[in-house]
């Protein structure tokens, strides 16, 4: 069987002006529209569908007007019922649907915002600057939960952007395209690392099915093989930056490590307690450390000195070796 369907189609005098931007509100059934010079915003009602085709279609409007430029964007959220729109002076501004007074003003954006966009799911706004800062909201209370610069976009101002708030995921465009992939979500989980700098050194304790990572900046964390999960997070070296060296004492009982100041240390890793520090500095660049014979053993790159500590007196007894003669030194026989 085949069906018909009407098409509505109305003119509507709204502004003197180029329209820069337009939006449809499915749960206003209104259409909002910006005009290039940022002073005017409308939000037009679209007519009732009549049966009788003699019957007039009239659409209402309601137009909101400013001297200051405050509708570069706009869009609405059928959560808090209410409209948002950014402008030139980087202010946020709610507007309620019903009048053309401003409900609420919203700062913390330092230059013209250029992109508005609602996530009716967590409740939250997005706004985008022109020095493309991106600024995360709350629309219960309007408070800013997260502000970030992306980068790697050149100079050129965001063109457009899509936000999808089923995969909380903000892609941004000029002449190159950035992704944003927002928390809760498998990309986002996709990219999330163990630890936020690069990893030196890795262990396994086979009793208690354990993992230990070390990172370049001294957090050390200690991992459940069997969930993956983090049960303990601490740090062998502040404010340092370098290799860390560590191994398990023999009972694997205690954690060793050296950071690269030489500083040897030893840890209870199940309490992340600090139980032993070596009184005497070891030299910069240690890559590697083992015990045994309850002695412990420290090696570093380059160095043809291996240094041998007592594990409860800490005396320090020295073997060196001569290095291996080069190959282009060796002769042929």
């Amino acid at each position: 069987r085949n069906t018909h369907e009407d098409f509505l189609c109305f003119k509507v005098p709204i502004f003197q002006d180029v329209c820069s931007q337009i939006l449809y509100f499915p749960s206003l059934d209104s259409i909002a529209m910006c005009s290039k010079s940022s002073q005017t915003m409308a939000l037009t009602a679209l007519p009732k569908a009549h049966r009788s085709k003699a019957t007039k279609h009239k659409a209402t409007k309601k137009v909101y007007h400013s001297r200051q430029k405050f509708f570069n964007c706009v869009d609405y959220s059928p959560i808090v019922e209410s409209l948002a729109t950014g402008g030139e002076d980087g202010i946020l501004r709610i507007w309620t649907p019903h009048t053309t007074i401003c409900q609420n003003k919203v700062m913390g954006h330092s230059t013209a915002i250029t992109h508005i966009k609602f996530n009716h799911y967590n409740r939250t706004i997005i706004s985008i600057s022109k020095d493309m800062n991106v600024r995360l909201w709350s629309q219960n209370a309007w408070l800013c939960l997260q502000s970030m610069h992306v980068q790697g976009m050149g100079s050129d101002p965001i063109s457009s952007i899509y936000y999808s708030p089923h995969n909380n995921a903000l892609i941004l465009a000029n002449s190159n395209i950035a992704t944003c992939l927002g928390q809760g979500t498998d990309g986002f989980a996709n990219t999330l690392t163990s630890h936020d700098n690069p990893i030196c050194n890795v262990l396994y304790h086979d009793f208690f099915k354990q993992v230990i990572t070390a990172c370049q900046t001294g957090v050390v964390i200690l991992w459940d093989i069997l969930t993956g999960h983090p049960l303990l997070e601490f740090k062998v070296t502040p404010d340092q930056v370098g290799l860390t060296a560590m191994s398990f004492d023999e009972p694997q009982r205690r954690l060793i490590t050296v950071s690269q100041n030489g500083t040897l240390k030893l840890w209870n890793f199940n309490s992340g307690i600090e139980t032993a520090v070596c009184p005497m500095i070891l030299p910069d660049g240690m890559t590697n450390v083992v015990c045994l014979n309850n002695r412990i053993f420290v090696s570093g790159k380059d160095s043809k000195t291996i240094f041998s500590l007592d594990m409860k007196e800490f005396d320090i007894q020295f073997m060196e070796h001569s290095f291996p003669p080069h190959p282009k030194n060796m002769q042929q026989r």
